[in-house]
């Protein structure tokens, strides 16, 4: 580079950071809030069935077609098939019609026996060369006159120039036919009423003007266009209508949900604080991933969206923000590629930089093992260019330097990011690319060089104005002015023959589909198609609140309404409706997509505890769609404050699931019952009756409310005991029983009346009386209760019990049903508020910990790990074992992501207690492995100190906060339990064991009943949280450990929750 070295001792730019104002997301959160979920429809079995359905009826079209011998209509259905954007799900028809056109028109193609007409030749032409036919062009000498020029008559074939338009595109070098081609149905369609015609000659006309076309657009947004006109055409085909519409609107579903997964990334970046200066446009980049828009390219998306965010950030910071020196030990970094090096880089690169590395770290554990090193390999490498490249341009900038063009482009392409851009698309394209196929890329191939040129070119001329105004590196633009002496529009004009030149080596290579697979090449003209739409007159990317906005509202938020062509079942019409409704009833609950990808390594061989637990229950993802009809606003008015003054009311409105959306009237409700029987509970001006008194106390002290347990002793008899004559009165005995599990300490009442009602309802014949009083009888004699159960399943089953009640209420039981299914709906989606995300994901972490501790990891692994996790920093991480570091990995992510969930305000001071508790739940494993390791059994004062924090009340609460081991655990292998220690310390039966434990277990629910009660410490909802957690153990270990044996109970509790709605007849 001799120019440039003439300049070396030229003075620097000063290390000022530059500024270029970009504006902000357009989107912000939207993709993660309630009016994003309000756009989204999903789909049940029935429809993707139905989908399948029209699958088979567009294949028998095409047998039909191709059987036929009609070669206009077989070309027609193919057009219209790829043009819809359904193509990809009939690759092997669309092969199969254009072998058959091309192999009976190879011979006649310049002669009539095949077609006459421009229409059907030009069109034959245009598919054929898509699919890579090396077709002559001279076909179209035949529509010339005497004097070598296309004969004038063609002026009123509207739909024949349209076409020739089209197939013009396709030209490579030497064609000159195809370039005449070009200029006359230019001249001609210029000229032409757009306003004249069908809708589809309307649209396509007006296309031409703009100069559009098929070859240079996006497929996905051309066909979301196409669709729409296709249906005002009356001759269109409804079968092909219908399955264009119902697969763009399940396409969008799925994109939906991976745009808010990927969003979340985006946030844990904390983009705004770590970044301000660069573009916040992570939506615009998902765009970029239509590549693949098929619904088997998930990973491809999920790669190349972080990809492209990550040099978007990268370009920004050597464009805009980076000083000379900051680049310069970046771009070595990058070099490097390990993370040893990230100290010596500033604080907002380390950000960059670890962000970077763990985006291909992630992307080789999307792929299979036998792929995901190489492809890795060569993305790095493409990337590493880019880094090479944009540094290269730092110079120019920094030393103020303009190269020629041959040196500019030398660079340039390489900036631009073709060769990047392809790498990281084959990197997610995994089961069609292979090494040689990278090595074969890296050559530079010829149809990869007309690629860089497209985007390097077209960039510069659209953006270089707005860069110099920013104070960026010369374009091509100023690098052709000064170097040739001519003016911005000289240089634009022959930029552009540069262009289409390259798209001539683009369509000229896209037809050797011998060196690589065809996918390969239709993803590098892809590429080459994408920068069309970003760079049309302006960067839209950049600027992305312009056209921008509308492709990503058309693409990813606004379904096709779906009427008699595209008619969804009455599954989904209520669906639909249904959903707008839940988002306002749940309006501000803050419900988020997860989707959290993880490929598991295996562990290091070395001798290990075996645990056989079952495997899980199906490997296919169950979404099951209720049917709802539509819910009335009127159900939530039609309970007022006044209806609530009946105890009974709130009882069944809380244990039906429903009373969260009547806190505020329940609270009132309450209130003004307990103010009016506060001093006169113990007498009979409030009730005299067990049944009411039972039913006030259970409610009053679920509340909060200090209610006086003395209240019962008017039931009993002279001699102290209570009552005999209640033993009739069935449903008394039944709220007393629940009202005796609110006791506490001291209270010899309740401990009477649970022995009380415990005997004589075990004799009590449960299969007399109503339905609801035959179940609690049942539910009494196996000793389960309202106190102790959980809020969720216990409605699931009130609901049903409840509808068999003749005095039910019907307005009641219809909001229960209701709001059971579309929360169930939810769950399935995997949308859930942020204390259900945060919790599940710690809870799964916990529980391979948990498992590494119990039955594989080593004592020395053990030991390494507990000491990464006292220090909470990924640098710890190459000292564990490869199956650890997953883990460890995986773990902190975690508490990342949920700080990212929470408002900024709370999220650092809360995480720091979630984290602690984490660690403290480690410790304490680790000392149970330590006990193990060396044979030793704890007294029960050693092991209540560990256990306690190892069962995980601290850890459960904090994470709750934030966002029992058993003769099994002996046979696996584990540290002794507390029936062990217990039998060792005091020399008793396990028999006796357990029952002095259980007297601890009766003890502790008196502690956690009164402690409920003092709700001026903290909130009624943290009580509630730590109430409910105590609550689900008896869920979990009622007989046996239903979480690692989940094939029991917890197999019917799942699909009693989250799979069978209730039928709704109404």
């Amino acid at each position: 580079m001799s120019e440039m070295s003439a300049h070396q001792q030229l003075p620097s730019l000063a290390a000022e950071r530059r500024r270029a104002d970009y504006h902000p997301s357009v989107w912000g959160d939207f993709f993660l809030s309630d009016d994003a979920s309000q756009e989204r429809m999903d789909f049940d079995d029935t429809s993707k069935q139905q989908i399948e359905d029209l699958k088979n009826e567009v294949k028998r079209i095409f047998e039909v077609a191709a059987s036929d011998d009609n070669r206009r209509e077989l070309l027609n259905l193919v057009n219209h098939t790829q043009r819809l954007g359904i193509g990809y799900h009939f690759e092997k028809e669309i092969d199969e019609a254009l072998k058959q056109v091309h192999e009976r028109s190879i011979e006649s193609v310049d002669g009539p026996s095949f077609a006459s007409d421009l229409y059907t030749t030009a069109l034959m032409f245009r598919l054929l060369r898509q699919q890579g036919y090396k077709i002559n062009s001279s076909a179209f000498s035949k529509f010339k006159g005497p004097d070598g020029n296309f004969d004038e008559s063609l002026e009123t074939d509207v739909r024949g120039l349209l076409s020739l338009y089209e197939a013009s595109h396709l030209r490579t070098h030497g064609e000159d036919v195809l370039e005449e081609a070009l200029a006359f149905t230019l001249t001609h369609l210029a000229s032409t009423n757009e306003k004249l015609g069908p809708a589809l000659i309307r649209d396509e006309i007006s296309r031409s003007q703009r100069q559009f076309n098929i070859r240079k657009g996006l497929t996905r947004l051309d066909s979301r266009k196409y669709i729409k006109i296709y249906e005002e055409e009356a001759s269109h085909n409804k079968v092909l209508l219908k399955l264009a519409k119902l697969d763009f609107n399940l396409l969008q579903t799925l994109h939906q949900r991976e745009i808010g997964c990927i969003v979340r990334w985006w946030k844990s970046l904390y983009v705004k604080k770590n970044f301000p200066f660069t573009r916040d446009r992570i939506v615009e980049c998902y765009f970029w991933s239509m590549l693949a828009y098929e619904l088997e390219h998930g990973s491809f998306r999920i790669i190349f969206t972080k990809v492209i965010a990550m040099i978007t950030i990268i370009d920004d910071i050597f464009d805009v923000h980076g000083t000379f020196e900051e680049l310069e030990v970046f771009t070595r970094a990058v070099e490097r590629w390990d993370m040893e090096v990230i100290d010596e880089l500033p604080d907002y690169m380390q950000v960059c930089y670890r962000a970077l590395l763990d985006v291909y770290r992630e992307a080789e554990h999307l792929l299979p093992e036998e792929v995901g090193s190489y492809s890795i390999y060569f993305g790095i490498e493409s990337m590493k260019g880019m880094v090479r490249a944009y540094f290269a341009e730092a110079k120019w900038y920094h030393h103020q330097y303009t190269p020629t063009m041959e040196e500019y482009m030398q660079v340039a392409l390489v900036s631009g990011g073709g060769l990047f851009l392809a790498a990281t698309a084959f990197v997610g394209l995994k089961d069609v690319v292979t090494k040689d196929d990278f090595e074969w890329l890296f050559k530079i191939p010829k149809i990869l060089r007309g690629c860089q040129i497209v985007i390097r070119l077209v960039n510069d001329m659209v953006t270089h104005k707005f860069e110099q105004k920013v104070g960026q590196v010369a374009s091509a633009v100023e690098c052709y002015m000064k170097q040739y002496g001519v003016t911005e529009e000289k240089a634009k004009h022959e930029l552009w023959k540069h262009v289409n030149d390259a798209w001539k080596d683009i369509n000229e290579e896209a037809l050797h589909q011998t060196v690589v697979s065809a996918p390969l090449l239709n993803m590098i003209v892809d590429i080459a198609r994408m920068i069309g739409v970003w760079y049309e007159d302006i960067d839209i990317y950049t600027h992305s609140s312009t056209r921008m906005k509308d492709g990503i509202t058309s693409l990813f938020i606004d379904p096709f309404p779906l009427d008699m062509y595209g008619q969804m079942t009455p599954i989904n019409v209520a669906l639909a409706q249904e959903q707008r409704c839940l988002f306002f009833l749940y309006k501000k609950k803050g419900y988020l997509p997860k989707t959290t990808p993880s490929s598991p390594h295996s562990p290091p061989p070395t001798k290990r505890r075996r645990c056989s637990s079952p495997p899980p229950l199906s490997n296919d993802v169950v979404t099951i769609i209720p049917s709802l009809p539509h819910l009335q606003s009127k159900l939530g008015q039609e309970i007022k404050i006044r209806d609530f003054l009946p105890l009974n009311l709130v009882n069944h409105t809380q244990r039906l699931g429903i009373g969260y959306h009547f806190e505020k009237e329940i609270d009132e409700a309450l209130k003004q019952v307990h103010e009016r029987s506060i001093e006169s509970v113990d007498g009979p001006s409030f009730a005299s009756d067990l049944y009411t008194t039972a039913l006030m106390f259970r409610l009053l002290r679920q509340q909060g409310y200090k209610i006086n347990s003395s209240a019962f002793s008017k039931f009993k008899g002279p001699d102290g005991n209570f009552d005999e004559s209640l033993e009739t009165d069935v449903r008394g005995l039944l709220s007393l029983y629940e009202a005796s599990h609110l006791r506490t300490h001291g209270e010899d009442v309740l401990e009477e009346a649970l022995a009380f009602t415990l005997t004589h309802l075990a004799s009590t014949n449960e299969k007399l009386g109503p339905a609801l009083i035959r179940d609690e009888i049942s539910r009494s004699q196996r000793q389960f209760n309202i106190r102790k159960g959980l809020i969720k399943l216990d409605s699931r089953k009130y609901i049903k019990i409840y509808e068999e009640e003749a005095s039910h209420n019907e307005v009641l039981l219809k909001l229960a049903k209701l709001d059971f299914n579309l929360l169930q709906t939810l769950h399935q989606r995997k949308l859930g508020c942020i204390v259900r995300i945060i919790f599940t994901k710690v809870f799964a972490m916990i529980t391979i910990i948990d498992d590494i501790f119990d039955v594989h990891g080593t004592f020395e692994e053990l030991e390494a790990f507990t000491r990464a996790v006292e220090r909470w920093d990924m640098e710890v991480i190459d000292e564990l074992p490869d199956y650890m570091q997953v883990c460890y990995r995986a773990l902190l992510d975690v508490y990342r992501e949920a700080e990212h969930l929470l408002p900024e305000e709370v999220g650092s001071y809360r995480i720091s207690f979630g984290i602690e508790s984490m660690k403290g739940m480690v410790r304490a494993q680790f000392a149970e492995a330590k006990w193990f390791h060396r044979q030793y059994t704890p007294s029960m004062e050693e092991y209540m100190q560990v256990a306690l924090v190892s069962t995980g009340g601290l850890l459960l609460s904090a994470t709750a906060f934030v966002g029992l081991k058993d003769a099994f655990e002996q046979k696996v292998g584990q540290a002794v339990s507390a029936v062990e220690c217990y039998m060792k310390q005091y020399g008793v039966t396990e028999e006796e064991a357990k029952h002095e434990l259980w007297k601890h277990v009766i003890d502790a629910w008196k502690d956690i009943n009164e402690e409920a009660l003092h709700q001026t410490v903290v909130s009624a909802p943290l009580l509630h949280m730590i109430i409910d957690i105590a609550r689900m153990m008896g869920v979990w270990y009622e007989d046996i450990d239903i979480y690692t044996h989940s094939r029991t109970k917890m197999k019917v509790g799942i699909a009693s929750l989250f799979i069978d709605p209730f039928p709704l007849d109404m």
